[in-house]
């Protein structure tokens, strides 16, 4: 095993899409997790920064809430609870528009 250091990921989003059966905790899977994953999926496209910005979908985060989603974003160590499709527009701003200023000033 060996550890690439030449990884071009900036911000490694992951999005709860767990599905548990009927009857027991809440699953994100239940709460539009994949609409939620497309939506930033769509943005780092738009963007042109689907090499920088990984978005997995990813099985229970620990986290379960009845109300929506959660979501954890690295290298930030941040966790959000209850995301829903309005919340997307402030993950956007918040995680992947700063990218795309920096790759313009850069010249990525």
């Amino acid at each position: 095993m060996r550890q690439n250091p030449a990884t071009s990921c900036l911000v490694h989003i992951f999005v709860c899409h767990n599905q548990r059966p009927p009857g027991g905790l809440p699953s994100c899977g239940a709460s539009e997790g994949q609409a939620i994953i497309d939506r930033l999926r769509e943005s780092a496209t738009r963007y042109g920064l689907r090499s920088r910005v990984w978005l997995t979908s990813s099985q229970c985060l620990g986290l379960c809430h009845k109300d929506g989603v959660t979501v954890a974003v690295y290298p930030q160590k941040h966790f959000y609870q209850g995301v829903t499709q309005e919340d997307c527009q402030e993950l956007i701003q918040k995680y992947i528009e700063p990218l795309c200023m920096a790759s313009r000033d850069e010249g990525w």
